[in-house]
């Protein structure tokens, strides 16, 4: 299937897939003849698969990472230009004040310590875009943790008995360790936080339903590549990703005029001010662009020259080879 270093031999549902070395690539022959992508759903299963050598690579998370021990595994941070972030349905927070109360009382340091534990695994993001991207507009107002500021601004909004529910994927581990982060520090100003974990299906439905008032806040992150443009579906009128149910006159213009413009410095300039719109109205508050960490049994080399990219994790997997064994490589 398709014209890439392998090609589809078999599937076995909620078992793995299997793959031969396509003969046609044309950067020619795999260097791996096989190469098998097994389903494992419990993560502790999975480190457990990595250190017995059952599997030969795998994602992980920091926190696995921590508990990782063994000279046979070789870690491979990188950057997919991810932006995580804490969303609001507008559907149900439609007071600008108690919003901006709520942003100022998050503190994205704390909470990315607390997910991620080491600076080389995560950089705090402030923006619709990552840091990384071209476009990424460093002025732009960061939503710096001040607390005296977010009471000022909870009093303002004329909120009694200040409470939300933030919806996140109880099936995250990470996930969890962020949303307890966000009740006790949303807890220092006085806003109760009802925590809602949903399955991940469940949470993409009610982000999609534009009458949904299934939570106020829930837990979000998305991929969206370096142009710019790519991130209007979110942050526009009937935008198709618009998990947000906001949008603004002038959201809409700088999106479109930005994608039409074609002199550099001018383009810039718009997606500048499209950056300062959104975060002004406190829809997103964004907190890292974290990376992902691909642990891989040191016995598998040419992990750089596969190049290691978003999403689809190895840019080139032909490039792999086998060191101790010409036995199939499992991922």
């Amino acid at each position: 299937m398709g014209s890439g270093p392998y090609q589809l031999e078999a599937y076995h549902q909620g078992q793995d897939f299997r793959f031969t070395a396509n003969p046609h690539y044309y950067k020619g022959k795999a260097n791996i003849d096989k190469v098998i992508f097994q389903i494992i759903k419990n993560a502790q299963t999975t480190k457990a698969a990595l250190l017995s050598g059952e599997i030969d690579a795998t994602l992980l998370e920091p926190l696995d990472v921590l508990s990782i021990d063994s000279d046979a595994i070789q870690l491979y941070p990188y950057s997919e230009g991810r932006v995580g972030y804490i969303g609001v349905n507008t559907n149900t927070l439609d007071n600008m004040d108690f919003r901006k109360a709520i942003f100022y009382a998050l503190d994205r340091e704390e909470i990315n310590q607390a997910a991620y534990f080491d600076e080389a695994y995560y950089i705090s993001a402030h923006s619709i875009l990552p840091p990384s991207n071209p476009y990424y507009y460093e002025e732009i107002d960061k939503y710096q943790t001040d607390l005296d500021r977010a009471k000022a601004y909870l009093d303002q909004s004329g909120v009694e008995n200040p409470r939300v529910r933030l919806a996140y994927n109880g099936e995250s581990q990470l996930e969890q360790t962020i949303v307890t982060m966000v009740q006790e520090q949303l807890g220092k100003v006085g806003i109760e936080t009802e925590l809602k974990p949903m399955d991940s299906a469940a949470l993409s439905a009610a982000n999609h339903d534009p009458e949904s008032t299934a939570y106020d806040l829930f837990i979000g992150g998305y991929i969206m590549g370096l142009d710019p443009s790519a991130y209007a579906p979110f942050y526009t009128s009937g935008g198709s990703k618009n998990y947000f149910k906001y949008s603004t006159p002038e959201a809409d213009r700088l999106f479109q005029a930005g994608e039409v413009e074609v002199d550099p410095d001018r383009r810039k300039d718009i997606y500048n001010q499209a950056q300062s719109e959104v975060m002004s109205n406190a829809i997103f508050y964004p907190y890292v662009d974290n990376k992902k960490i691909m642990a891989v049994n040191k016995r598998i080399s040419g992990v750089e020259a596969a190049n290691l990219v978003p999403i689809y994790q190895f840019g080139d997997a032909s490039q792999l080879e086998i060191q101790a064994t010409k036995e199939a490589a499992h991922d």
